[in-house]
């Protein structure tokens, strides 16, 4: 396969996320060449973690560098692979690759490496197919800054984005298109298609 930039998607963990979404799989495995995720603890990486429920701002702290020089992203890249697969819903695992039973381990549902999510556990943040292929699927062709009347009704109504409330448009783009909406701040909060 030859690439080229406009058809990148990233690493491979990314490239892993999206294909479990596309295929609505219920669980992704990343192999690493450590256990799992640590916890960084005052600037040292300390005990594996054996579950996350989600990837927030502090798990993603504990990411620190690329892993190895067979990786491109390391950790941060793998937790960021496991933050969208976990939109899905589906759950992630990050495993030591070097030992080929820990494949079979973990998903006879033994403890190796770091669970993220759970199979069962209903997601309130979940995306239908048609929100995940907008969300992951596009590259954004503008963004759309609104106001924080806007903001609010987007975030905590999930209604359609009227022009009224559309402050700055920044980009080339028509219908059809993905564009990312960002508030007051700038700060993106969600992507859509445009329909005007």
């Amino acid at each position: 396969v030859v690439s080229v930039d406009e058809l990148k998607f990233g690493d491979n963990d990314v490239l892993a996320a999206l294909l479990c979404s596309l295929v609505e799989a219920e669980l992704l495995v990343l192999l690493s060449t450590t256990n799992g995720l640590r916890q960084a603890v005052d600037g040292r990486l300390g005990h594996r973690v054996p579950y996350v429920r989600a990837v927030t701002a502090d798990v993603l702290s504990w990411a620190d560098g690329k892993g190895s020089d067979l990786s491109l992203g390391g950790m941060e890249s793998k937790l960021q692979a496991v933050k969208m697969v976990l939109k899905v819903p589906a759950s992630a695992a990050i495993i030591d690759g070097r030992d080929p039973k820990n494949l079979t381990r973990v998903l006879m549902g033994k403890d190796v490496g770091t669970l993220f999510g759970h199979p069962r556990h209903s997601n309130l943040d979940e995306l239908n197919s048609r929100k995940r292929w907008i969300a992951f699927f596009h590259k954004p062709r503008g963004r759309l800054i609104v106001d924080d009347g806007a903001a609010k009704a987007l975030l905590e109504k999930g209604v359609s984005l009227l022009p009224v409330g559309v402050r700055k448009v920044e980009g080339t783009f028509g219908v059809g298109d993905v564009v990312n909406v960002c508030n007051s701040d700038g700060r993106d909060i969600a992507r859509g298609l445009v329909s005007f």
